[in-house]
């Protein structure tokens, strides 16, 4: 089929087309663990240090699995300068254990400003009783 390029796109075309480009770019950006939408974060859990939000959009099941991105919006700065700490967990819900298997530490609150580092430390923890960790793995696996 042969596509004229000549003249300006048609009007009735145009929505359809942008539509399309909004699709692509969200798929291209989603493995990066980037948005094309602000998140609604949601909260979860709250202790003497911060206050932790997760996004809805997020939260994936399989099997005895699941994963789920939280932001961790510190009271105060941390030792590297952080006001918050993005993470993705990944939660055993039959063994009662987590691991975070990316974080990456904010100069604002709420995963904003610019980014200070990253991490991947993914070791597999036990859920300490009174923790948030307890919490998020709570919410998550009593569903």
């Amino acid at each position: 089929m042969r596509v004229n390029r000549e003249g300006p796109v048609p009007e009735s075309i145009l929505p359809m087309h942008f539509m399309v480009r909004q699709l692509l770019l969200a798929a291209f950006l989603s493995p990066l663990g980037v948005s094309t939408a602000s998140a609604a974060w949601l909260p979860v859990a709250v202790n003497n240090e911060a206050s932790f939000h997760f996004n809805p959009d997020t939260v994936r099941y399989q099997v005895d699995l699941m994963s789920v991105w939280v932001v961790a919006d510190r009271v105060k700065k941390g030792t590297d300068g952080e006001r918050s700490v993005r993470m993705q967990y990944e939660i055993d819900c039959p063994l009662v254990k987590y691991r975070i298997t990316y974080q990456a530490m904010h100069a604002e609150p709420m995963a904003q400003g610019a980014n200070l580092g990253t991490e991947h430390p993914n070791d597999w923890r036990t859920v300490t009783p009174g923790t948030a960790a307890e919490l998020i793995v709570k919410k998550f696996c009593a569903r």
